[in-house]
């Protein structure tokens, strides 16, 4: 839920991503847990643990990232109705006077570098324009029972 995201895989598909946060804000959040571990809640009675517990509104965390996809959204959509090229709307995205920009430069040129273009820019602008048609990894949930019957 960091509030800036600038280098997904080709798998991500950010107008799902915003449908599904919004879905998110209809509910009554206390505790958020992310998928990286940092958990935002403002609830006393959860331990703190330095680094990983943000003593933050869970729904504001939430409504930050929402209006930065919202903002991304809005500069992509403008390049594509300008007919800009993927690497304009990149820069667009990324300009700058936004101090994310340039302090998560380095490593997502790495992140880039080291995928070869798995991990990009150009897949976050690309994000935001999937068609139904594209596939979309398959997921799969595995079960371990610790106790299995009759043992």
């Amino acid at each position: 839920m960091g509030a800036y995201f600038s280098s997904p895989n080709p798998d991500v598909d950010s107008r799902a991503w915003m449908t599904t946060l919004r879905r998110l804000l209809d509910l009554d959040v206390a505790v958020l847990v992310e998928g990286h571990g940092h958990v935002h809640t403002l609830r006393p009675d959860v331990p703190s643990i330095p680094g990983v517990v943000h003593r933050t509104d869970p729904r504001r965390a939430i409504e930050t990232k929402l209006e930065f996809l919202t903002w991304l959204d809005t500069r992509i959509a403008e390049a594509r109705a300008d007919g800009r090229t993927d690497n304009a709307a990149v820069a667009a995205c990324f300009p700058w006077g936004r101090r994310w920009s340039w302090e998560r430069l380095a490593a997502d040129e790495i992140a880039r570098v080291a995928t070869i273009g798995e991990f990009s820019r150009h897949q976050l602008i690309r994000s935001f324009h999937r068609s139904p048609d594209d596939l979309l990894p398959t997921l799969f949930e595995a079960r371990v029972a610790r106790n299995p019957p009759g043992r």
